[in-house]
């Protein structure tokens, strides 16, 4: 495998990643030349918010995503503060997940991407419990969230600095800590205000600066100077 990563690297110009960290991540672990490496912000497709969501239904708190997740953080804490919690997970977390269900837990293996979205959109905040550390994951999630106006709780990792101005435009807590996450939940159930403002500036930041059509302006960009560069 290695030989066949070697033959991939030289034949490749440049290799894109979605967070600044992930650059030193691959050079030391691929033994790759920095060069090869360029982070790019992440863009993602705005969408259409599919109703307007009354306050009274906000009820629970909501995560999702079927890949790099810690969900047993996210319950652990959720018990501790007797939340009510929707998770849609994919089917090999449910395969653990399932036995937790009860009257505040709600966790689905698999819903439609509409229905997906709805869920989210009718929680009173978004967490992103990331279990990886080092490599971009969840951003697609915890951005798609922030394009419809959620507050988002991710750790801070990778994935998510580059993204996320702590207590701005989201809130972070600390990696593989679930007292922290305990600390960060219980603030925003006492903070409801906070919660809409941050959910306010979250969503500026994302139309802004994460939408598809300014990504594909940076790709094209980038596209253009490496064949510039390598092959004129």
């Amino acid at each position: 495998m290695w030989f066949l990563f070697r033959w991939i690297f030289k034949n490749v110009d440049r290799f894109v990643v979605f967070s600044r960290e992930e650059v030193e991540h691959y050079r030391k672990n691929f033994r790759m030349q920095k060069r090869k490496i360029t982070w790019l912000e992440l863009g993602v497709q705005l969408p259409p918010l599919t109703r307007n969501v009354k306050l009274e239904s906000m009820n629970y708190v909501f995560a999702g995503g079927k890949s790099h997740r810690d969900y047993a953080i996210f319950l652990r804490a959720a018990k501790v503060l007797k939340k009510r919690v929707l998770i849609v997970c994919g089917k090999k977390y449910f395969k653990v997940l399932k036995k937790e269900r009860g009257e505040k837990i709600e966790i689905y293996p698999w819903v439609d991407p509409r229905t997906f979205w709805r869920m989210l959109e009718e929680a009173k905040y978004v967490v992103v419990p990331l279990a990886e550390k080092n490599i971009s994951c969840g951003q697609l999630v915890f951005l798609g969230a922030m394009a419809r106006g959620k507050a988002v709780v991710v750790p801070r990792v990778a994935a998510t600095t580059d993204y996320i101005r702590d207590g701005v435009t989201g809130f972070f807590y600390e990696y593989g800590n679930y007292r922290s996450l305990v600390t960060v939940l219980d603030r925003l159930e006492s903070e409801p205000e906070l919660v809409r403002r941050v959910g306010i500036e979250g969503k500026k930041a994302v139309i802004k600066s994460n939408n598809a059509r300014e990504y594909v302006k940076r790709l094209e960009k980038l596209m253009f100077t490496v064949l510039s560069a390598n092959h004129y």
